[in-house]
């Protein structure tokens, strides 16, 4: 018998997956594979793995706004036996997603947010934007999420935002004090910040210099 594994329609997308259950399966489905993917040092599988979870559970958060619009579409006022508009079910289906569910999903959300990050971290030749892009949707939603301040930190730190990062480091660091990595990159800002106030110096020193030679001529 061939094992259950991730499920989508032939052409790659999600829309054979109707009800918040099956998505929030799926969800976790591809959030398990990309962890799987991660431990064997496969990142780039990794990454499919957790964009694919995003997928699922995309407009889930939507609650509120779907009971809203359900309300202004006059659905409850629908008569008993009259069949809803195809349109109209999806809708209501998304209106009366219950709360566990929504945070179920932002839940797979925020890991698979910060599993992104930290797999960019892990190639050859990491983007540090998207490393600090996905940090800040995190951050977003749970701004004294360690993992995320620190790896935001890493990745201002390749950017040369150094003040940046050391402000990112420094909140990591309360919330995990220890954190050896988080106190070595602190350094590293530390130093960085010195030599660039040195060579700011010593560049606006050759300016002066410059026009005060010009000067006496």
């Amino acid at each position: 018998m061939a094992e259950a594994g991730p499920s989508s329609s032939n052409d790659g997308s999600t829309s054979s997956i109707q009800s918040p259950e099956q998505r929030l399966e799926q969800a976790s489905v591809y959030k398990n594979a990309g962890n799987e993917c991660y431990k064997n040092k496969d990142y780039k599988g990794a990454i499919g793995k957790y964009h694919r979870s995003l997928m699922y559970i995309k407009d889930l958060d939507m609650g509120a706004t779907r009971r809203d619009m359900s309300a202004a579409l006059g659905l409850a006022k629908t008569q008993p036996g009259q069949a809803q508009p195809a349109s109209m079910n999806s809708q209501l289906s998304q209106a009366t997603i219950p709360q566990f569910m929504l945070d179920q999903a932002a839940e797979f959300e925020l890991s698979c947010l910060n599993n992104l990050a930290a797999c960019l971290l892990q190639l050859p030749a990491p983007d540090y934007s998207k490393v600090e892009y996905y940090c800040n949707q995190v951050l977003e939603r749970c701004d004294r999420n360690g993992k995320a301040l620190y790896r935001r930190g890493v990745a201002r730190y390749q950017l040369h935002d150094y003040q940046a990062a050391h402000d990112s480091l420094s909140k990591a660091q309360e919330v995990s004090p220890g954190d050896s990595s988080i106190k070595k990159y602190m350094q590293l800002c530390d130093k960085a910040m010195v030599k660039q106030a040195k060579d700011e110096k010593t560049r606006y020193r050759g300016m002066f210099d410059k026009m005060a030679a010009q000067g006496d001529q």
